[in-house]
């Protein structure tokens, strides 16, 4: 799971001392944000912000007072990034595939095994019995490294003996444009979709296809507007809530985050509304 070192001081910090409660829980959440990769992602500036306000829970009406905020305070800059991310995180941290971690583990191991053999040999006659613990150490963990490797291919033999090398793989960007969809259009919406984990699957698309004919639409065309409303899905209920078919209940039930979120999906559902209807978003 992606993590992030959070400097102690930040609770005499007077850049976050000079902020509201609820600035400092945006800060906070932009660097859980930066931990997990979704402000690496290489994408529009306005498709970044709709990214930050969905996965912050903030309206986005409101979204830009927020960033002037943080900006002001030294906190941010203008793409959402949080200063001195880099010094505050330790190097092996930084490193996303843990590779050079593993070599230093395995140089410090081999180090520690060289001296101890070293020592066993010149010693051999006299501590015999430490010499041996320390060889035995080592051939423990190359065991468990086999062990590891005996269930990693057994597991694989599995698969492929259950079929399960059969299970189709997410559609990406080149099987949505074959679908019919404009490049950038496939590429902002998969973003947005990978934002919030979501892998674009057959069954997933032929959902969209589904609610796209209900809503009278084509799939690209739902493709469109869900990037425009920053949607990460479509259905056709979202649509009609915006003209006024079937109008949501008033919040009844529901509490303030369930409002909020109710109260951004109908905002982008009006928008895309009036995209689809032609009149300026």
């Amino acid at each position: 799971m992606p993590w992030f070192r959070m400097y102690t001081d930040f609770l005499n910090d007077p850049k976050l001392i000079s902020l509201a409660f609820e600035d400092q829980r945006h800060f906070i959440g932009l660097l859980a944000l930066k931990g997990d990769g979704t402000l690496d992602n290489e994408c529009a500036p306005e498709l970044m912000t709709r990214i930050v306000a969905q996965r912050l829970w903030i309206n986005h009406d409101v979204i830009g007072a927020v960033k002037e905020r943080l900006v002001a305070a030294g906190l941010i800059d203008d793409s959402w990034q949080p200063l001195a991310w880099d010094k505050r995180q330790m190097r092996s941290d930084a490193d996303p595939t843990n590779a050079e971690r593993q070599r230093r583990h395995r140089q410090k191991s081999q180090s520690t095994a060289g001296e101890a053999g070293s020592n066993g040999k010149s010693n051999e006659s006299s501590n015999a019995l430490r010499n041996e613990s320390v060889t035995g150490l080592d051939t423990d963990t190359d065991t468990e490294e086999e062990q590891k490797k005996d269930i990693t291919h057994s597991r694989k033999r599995g698969a492929d003996a259950s079929g399960s090398t059969d299970v189709a793989k997410p559609l990406g960007e080149k099987d949505l444009v074959a679908e019919g969809v404009d490049r950038q259009h496939a590429k902002d919406w998969l973003t947005i979709r990978k934002a919030k984990r979501l892998p674009l699957t057959p069954t997933a698309w032929a959902d969209i296809a589904t609610e796209a004919e209900k809503a009278g639409l084509t799939p690209p065309a739902a493709v469109e507007a869900a990037v425009k409303a920053g949607w990460a899905g479509f259905k056709a209920a979202w649509l009609q809530n915006a003209d006024g078919r079937s109008p949501p209940a008033a919040g009844s039930g529901l509490n303030k985050q369930e409002q909020l979120e109710q109260r951004n999906r109908e905002i982008a559902a009006a928008q895309a509304a009036r995209v689809m209807s032609g009149a300026p978003a």
